[in-house]
């Protein structure tokens, strides 16, 4: 287990109730290979939720980003590039919560 992982499970994200934000590719793989059965996922947002019928994956509640409001979430993990995205949502909708990025920043 990599130091990063062990970084986001069990620092950052301990006993918070998460939000992962991009069911894509990259999600799609972190969900396949590792075990998050100690994180306290509560729900999976993407736009691709607005055209589908499923309303949980894996067990995980499913939601759109316009309807973030509806769920009770203490952070998002995001796995988009950027999360300008997010932002925009989180701040039309008043919510205040932390965005958690899996990809490490950029050092300028």
């Amino acid at each position: 287990e990599s130091g990063v992982w062990k970084f986001l499970k069990y620092v950052k994200l301990k006993d918070k109730k998460l939000l992962l934000y991009g069911y894509g590719m990259i999600c799609q793989l972190i969900m396949a290979n590792y075990d998050l059965s100690e994180l306290n996922i509560v729900a999976i947002s993407d736009k691709k939720f607005e055209d589908s019928n499923d309303t949980e994956i894996n067990g995980i509640k499913t939601v759109t980003p316009d309807k973030l409001s509806t769920v009770d979430f203490d952070i998002v993990l995001s796995s988009l590039y950027t999360n300008v995205p997010i932002y925009y949502c989180l701040n039309y909708q008043n919510l205040t919560q932390n965005i958690v990025s899996i990809f490490p920043k950029e050092e300028n």
